[in-house]
């Protein structure tokens, strides 16, 4: 008997490997080997036996694997499994399912780090922690970050800025009054589901170091 396969559009590829078929000749088996009439081969076909089956299933030797992207053959599909001795004209089959689903994606957004940076200080960098997905839909995530502030509103360019490609924040200021406390959000939007994401915040921290700095005298004056 072949087992469904059961798959997810966009998931990893389901396989099954099944029991190799061998012919039924009972006769001399241990003198002449146990494919008197040859050695099976294989195919499959959808259930009518005539229509090929889409590119989503293929058939290597004894494994059957089932792997699509394509969201049209999300459903229950009946395929026939052929076993056939071509010398000798024997051909029989089996039927299975191939069953295809949604791939629902299950995002898990990082633990942020908390940053620090000085006016005036040497540019300051944080690259945080990527965003996944714990079904492996293989989907892309894109970031976005914005800056919360009772609402969320573009990071201040001034002093923070945000490179998506590397998740990579930058920080640089010599103006005094940027020092604050801020919270900046970042977004996990996974590609092609444009509802499905998840966030994760952050505190940066910039201090005006210099307006604290206490000077005193290393030599003294003379008279």
């Amino acid at each position: 008997m072949i087992p469904n396969l059961t798959t997810s559009v966009s998931g990893a590829a389901a396989a099954h490997t099944f029991t190799a078929f061998t012919d039924s000749v009972s006769v001399a088996k241990t003198a002449y080997g146990a494919n008197l009439c040859g050695v099976p081969t294989y195919r499959i076909t959808m259930d009518d036996g005539t229509t090929a089956v889409p590119a989503y299933l293929t058939l290597s030797g004894t494994t059957l694997t089932a792997s699509t992207t394509d969201p049209t053959f999300i459903g229950t599909h009946n395929i026939r499994l052929y076993v056939e001795l071509t010398p000798y004209s024997i051909s029989v089959f089996e039927s299975f399912q191939v069953i295809i689903t949604e791939c629902v994606p299950s995002i898990t957004a990082p633990t942020l780090a908390n940053q620090a940076y000085a006016v005036n200080a040497a540019a300051g960098t944080y690259t945080h922690p990527a965003f996944t997905d714990a079904n492996s839909c293989g989907y892309t995530f894109t970031y976005t970050a914005f800056l919360v502030a009772g609402t969320e509103t573009a990071l201040p360019t001034a002093y923070a800025t945000y490179t998506a490609g590397t998740l990579t924040f930058s920080y640089s200021t010599t103006d005094a009054n940027d020092a604050g406390v801020y919270t900046i959000k970042v977004y996990g939007t996974l590609d092609n589901t444009a509802t499905t994401a998840s966030s994760a915040t952050y505190t940066l921290t910039v201090s005006n170091g210099c307006a604290a700095d206490a000077l005193s005298l290393t030599t003294a004056i003379g008279a």
